[in-house]
């Protein structure tokens, strides 16, 4: 339901979805193409950034924007990618409709520890 309510997103290499610390106002569904989470540490020359995790189709992220938290990694577009994307006020209406997603959103952000 939340996803048929989202715009499509085409994306190309190097294209940032979301930029580490800072909170976001879009949740993202890959639906091709893959993605890499990235953790930045340090700034300026010492600064060092490590792929976490790569995000392929059926993966989200930006669920955190939906608790008002900074995102924990950059995502960025490794090659030509497709995503629905869904403004945080659109996917909170849809939750707030469905008391089984609201359980299952809470156990995404809580199971997402790591960051994506």
């Amino acid at each position: 339901q939340i996803v048929s309510k989202c715009t499509i997103l085409t994306v190309e290499d190097g294209h940032e979805l979301v930029h580490q610390g800072v909170v976001g106002t879009e949740t993202y569904f890959v639906i091709a193409g893959e993605l890499e989470a990235i953790v930045e540490y340090g700034e300026g020359e010492n600064a060092l950034s490590q792929v976490v995790e790569v995000l392929v189709a059926g993966n989200t992220f930006g669920e955190v924007s939906l608790r008002n938290q900074e995102s924990p990694c950059t995502v960025r577009a490794k090659g030509h990618g497709e995503l629905a994307v869904g403004a945080l006020r659109m996917v909170e209406m849809v939750v707030n409709q469905s008391q089984e997603a609201v359980r299952a959103l809470e156990q995404i952000v809580k199971n997402e520890q790591k960051p994506v």
